[in-house]
């Protein structure tokens, strides 16, 4: 399985789920490597299955946090990008999804504020 990396250095950030919210919507990434981002990034979908996707946009994030899994807020879950993500044990299905079925409550996640600039 053929696994694409998101990139802070490259100033663009992966998304399995490209569907955004109005407003402030938010994702959460496994580990720490997240915290501290801020401003615009390239937001794209991630390759499924070696299908090529167009679809980009420019997204700006305000605020990153760090929490156990287990401790996230529901006011931070409720906020989520992907509807199917905005309830725990939904986004803990997709973290499972994302990052493997070892994906533990316990560890530590970046939670990343953002808004959609433009689609493209």
């Amino acid at each position: 399985m053929y696994k694409e990396k998101s990139s802070i250095e490259n100033r663009e950030i992966l998304f399995g789920d490209f569907v955004f919210r109005k407003g402030i919507n938010v994702t959460v990434r496994k580990g720490v490597k997240w915290h501290g981002a801020e401003g615009e990034f390239a937001a794209r979908p991630t390759k499924k299955e070696g299908l090529s996707d167009k679809r980009k946009a420019l997204i700006v994030i305000s605020q990153t946090a760090i929490h156990h899994f287990r401790n996230l807020p529901a006011k931070v879950i409720d906020l989520e990008h992907d509807r199917r993500a905005r309830t725990y044990s939904g986004l803990l299905k997709g973290m499972r999804e994302a990052y493997g079925e070892d994906f533990s409550e316990n560890e530590y996640v970046t939670v990343v504020f953002f808004k959609v600039r433009k689609r493209q």
